[in-house]
């Protein structure tokens, strides 16, 4: 992963990048099938429910009054290469 350091307007952004890697199968798909140019729906989400501040917050907005990462009407588009 990697943590980069930014500004804008003189304040302080931090950005986050992970690579990870999810087997073709965990997906759904046989291991030596191809994914270039599919396009499957998901989310990504982070729940600090444990927190000494509860937070959550999720790739693809969920629009719902209390979190439900497994409501499909709100996964965002991964388009595979």
């Amino acid at each position: 992963s990697t943590i980069r350091h930014r500004y804008e307007n003189d304040v302080q952004v931090s950005d986050w990048t992970m690579f990870l890697i999810i087997p073709r199968q965990a997906m759904g798909f046989h291991a030596d099938e191809s994914l270039s140019g599919k396009k499957i729906r998901a989310n990504f989400y982070k729940c600090g429910d444990k927190t000494p501040e509860t937070h959550f917050i999720s790739w693809s907005p969920i629009d719902l009054p209390s979190p439900d990462f497994h409501a499909p009407q709100f996964f965002g588009l991964l388009e595979m290469e």
